[in-house]
């Protein structure tokens, strides 16, 4: 779904190129690597504009560098796109952002596009739904929680409003999986799993794989 809008543009133009129009000739590789690079970029702008909100433009800064050279997020975004990781990241920062934006100006439609975005992160891959504590945490240390008062109409429906907008982009996915396999939620890990007592900490730091 992040990969949508350039793969169809991709699937306009193949015959025009002479490419097969089969999802995998050269166009529909360019769409992804470009959609990866796309989302790369508005995650650190977003990232960087929400850090500076809170800390100096040098901490900003090199918090960036030290994300983009120092862990593999470069690597998702110009080598293997195709993944969900650059997405998350990027939704991620704008979904912060967002909200970042609604605390200090009091925006329902900052905090509804927040409440969206952290629901397409969780599309993309349901262990995201974590990151959802980050605003909650963020909300809960501030003054908010003490001021904050359901008062009226509009505040009720705010606040329902911001639960529908987290569940809106999950919502096909669930009938599309009730369709496909006869259940709302489908685990499509199956057999895959973490090894907490055998870890390979060595390994993965300094070993060739």
């Amino acid at each position: 779904h992040a990969q949508l809008p350039l793969f169809l543009v991709a699937h306009l133009v193949a015959d025009s190129f002479g490419y097969e129009k089969d999802g995998w000739s050269a166009p529909y590789q360019l769409s992804i690597g470009l959609s990866a690079l796309i989302f790369f970029a508005f995650g650190l702008f977003a990232l960087f504009a929400w850090l500076k909100t809170h800390f100096s433009s040098l901490v900003a800064s090199l918090t960036l560098l030290v994300l983009v050279l120092a862990t593999n997020l470069f690597y998702y975004a110009a080598i293997d796109g195709a993944v969900s990781h650059v997405y998350s990241f990027s939704l991620l920062a704008i979904a912060l952002y967002s909200f970042d934006r609604w605390m200090t100006r009091r925006r329902w439609m900052c905090l509804l596009l927040s409440a969206f975005l952290f629901g397409w992160v969780t599309l993309i891959r349901p262990t995201n739904v974590v990151f959802v504590l980050v605003p909650i945490l963020l909300w809960l240390r501030s003054d908010e929680p003490w001021k904050f008062r359901i008062r009226g109409p509009k505040r009720i429906i705010g606040i329902i409003a911001t639960g529908l907008m987290f569940l809106l982009p999950i919502v096909p996915q669930l009938l599309l999986w009730k369709l496909a396999s006869g259940s709302f939620v489908f685990y499509s890990y199956t057999g895959e799993h973490f090894f907490w007592t055998s870890p390979y900490i060595l390994e993965g730091l300094f070993s060739f794989r």
